[in-house]
């Protein structure tokens, strides 16, 4: 048997179409490549299954978003693939025409659309048909008998009337009292133990008992009045507490069917411990179905942790789900692995978990994450800032931090004052670049307009320019001392008018001292905007004088009144 060739004239077309369809639905986020990367993994970039959805997304160009089940198998994956690309924006995905379910392979061919093979294998199983109760056509739970009709697996209950709605429907009676439909059963309940009404998590002998009080009992075993072993006391007999041997009720056991121990169980009669050292050992374990010689110290530790707590750990932790992606790839559990993840709080935890277990030595991790890092933010850098910055961290900020870390006194706010030190230097030299001014050029004119337009990145900023300054990369430029805090001294309006006075009429100061001295006094403004100002922007006539600020409107002439006078 040959397999059928696939035929150029029809298939070259239709793979430059959807390539074409893909690019405009997904927009700018994909490349051509990347189109027929997504659709070579949804299998419709070969033979007739690219043609058939060709031609469905031809007839139907809103097929991303309708959702409709109605297509070719090819679209549901093709739309799995671009949601897993993190793209799920832009498309619906498809789900089961039968139960919606979008996780899953959609493979059958159904009347209503694609199906997946559970549901119609629970057609096949059992057909449809109308239901006694709610006369839907449905799969038959139960089937007609002489006394009563046949049952959907919905309508399968008690049928009555409601003592709250009134309306005949599915439900039962309330402790052998008045019917409730399903909607107007009662959640909460009288706890038989706390007096609380609360949602009900069980029915013991000594009645209604509540979530908090069932964790409580369960989790604190304690001796029966009657037989004395430690257990879950959930009857009272002759005035005391027993546990449910004592008073018949097997089922009420809790006795660990693994360490025979008593008190809350989980899954398969097992007890919280039992369950999560067997799963932790499911995740250790290895090929000879034993834990391996170098994880024993982690199960060691891991074993005597609080089993609730290890449990979660288990089942939720972001850092257990690392764990096992490092051991399903056989890596070995050294720092330089765990380097070479994205760092994080899940590879910070089970970080400290192998130290802890003294699998991985103790380091000063502050240091070793300023290192990793800076290798990362600067590799992203251009070739013209890695120049500067590389050095400047390396064998500046680096440099002087493992000093300070061999003498045990390098922490976290260290480690948070080197990274500013190094963002800030990126950001001095992306603002030099916004500016177009190359470093070789900077003045003092610029580091005095950088001060004043980046007051939160001052400090950070000095340790740049000091290390360019003493490596003649810069020419010698004066650096002001940062002030700490705010403001402690302030003039009084007698001060601050004296000083504008004599600005106004000094003569034995030079003319622009006075002028600047005015625009401090009167406007608060800063030198770096001062020194930009040019002769044009001063215009006086019949009416007074006035200055234009930039973009700003012109200072109203009488404002400027005493400024006027200075010659």
């Amino acid at each position: 048997m040959t397999r059928r060739k696939d035929d150029p004239g029809k298939l070259a077309p239709a793979r430059a179409r959807l390539v074409a369809f893909v690019q405009n639905a997904l927009g700018d986020a994909v490349t051509a490549a990347g189109a027929q990367q997504l659709l070579e993994q949804a299998g419709a970039w070969l033979g007739s299954s690219a043609v058939a959805l060709d031609a469905h997304l031809r007839a139907h160009p809103e097929a991303f978003s309708s959702g409709s089940p109605k297509c070719p198998p090819s679209l549901p994956r093709l739309l799995r693939r671009i949601h897993a690309a993190g793209l799920g924006e832009k498309v619906l995905l498809i789900g089961c025409a039968r139960c919606g379910k979008t996780r899953i392979e959609l493979i059958k061919k159904t009347p209503e659309g694609r199906s997946c093979a559970w549901c119609v294998h629970r057609e096949q199983s059992r057909p449809n048909a109308p239901c006694g109760v709610c006369g839907r056509l449905r799969p038959v739970h139960a089937r007609a008998t002489a006394e009563r009709p046949a049952v959907c697996q919905g309508c399968y209950r008690n049928v009555g009337d409601c003592v709250v709605c009134g309306r005949r429907r599915p439900g039962g009676k309330l402790r052998g009292g008045p019917f409730h439909c399903i909607r107007c059963w009662p959640l909460d309940r009288l706890c038989d133990l706390c007096g609380e009404t609360k949602p009900a998590a069980a029915r013991w002998p000594v009645g209604t008992v509540c979530h908090r009080c069932y964790d409580q009992r369960t989790n604190n075993p304690k001796p029966c009045t009657h037989c004395g072993v430690p257990s879950v006391l959930v009857a009272v007999a002759d005035g005391g507490p027993v546990c449910g041997r004592c008073v018949g009720v097997e089922h009420l056991d809790f006795t660990c069917r693994g360490c025979g121990a008593r008190g809350a169980i989980r899954s398969g009669g097992r007890c919280v411990r039992c369950v999560a050292t067997s799963r932790l050992d499911e995740l250790l374990r290895g090929e000879d179905s034993a834990v391996a010689a170098p994880l024993r110290p982690l199960a060691d530790a891991l074993r005597v942790a609080n089993p609730g707590s290890l449990l979660t750990w288990l089942r939720v932790s972001q850092s257990c789900q690392l764990l096992t992606q490092l051991l399903a790839e056989k890596t070995d559990l050294t720092h330089e692995a765990l380097d070479a993840l994205p760092q994080g709080h899940a590879s910070r935890h089970i970080r400290e978990i192998l130290v802890s277990a003294e699998i991985l030595d103790r380091r000063n991790e502050d240091l070793a994450q300023l290192q990793i890092w800076a290798e990362r933010i600067i590799t992203a850098l251009p070739a013209s800032q890695q120049r500067l910055v590389r050095p400047f961290a390396e064998w500046h900020i680096i440099r002087e931090a493992r000093r300070t870390a061999a003498r045990g006194v390098y922490r976290e706010g260290a480690a948070r004052r080197d990274r500013a030190q190094i963002n800030t230097a990126i950001a001095f030299l992306n603002w030099l670049d916004t500016n177009h001014t190359p470093l070789g050029e900077l003045t003092q004119h610029h580091v005095d307009a950088w001060f004043d337009t980046h007051r939160n990145k001052n400090r950070p900023v000095v340790a740049f320019l000091r290390w360019l300054s003493a490596r003649r990369i810069i020419p010698d430029i004066e650096i002001a001392p940062s002030q700490q805090g705010s403001p402690q001294h302030f003039h009084d309006l007698d001060t601050h008018q004296q000083q504008l006075r004599r600005c106004l009429t000094d003569d034995t100061l030079p003319l622009e001292v006075r002028v600047a001295g005015s625009l401090i006094r009167l406007y608060g403004m800063p030198l770096a905007a001062i020194v930009e100002l040019t002769t044009d922007r001063f215009t006086r006539d019949e009416t007074g004088a006035c200055l234009l600020f930039d973009t700003h409107p012109e200072v109203p002439p009488h404002c400027w009144r005493a400024l006027s006078m200075v010659r």
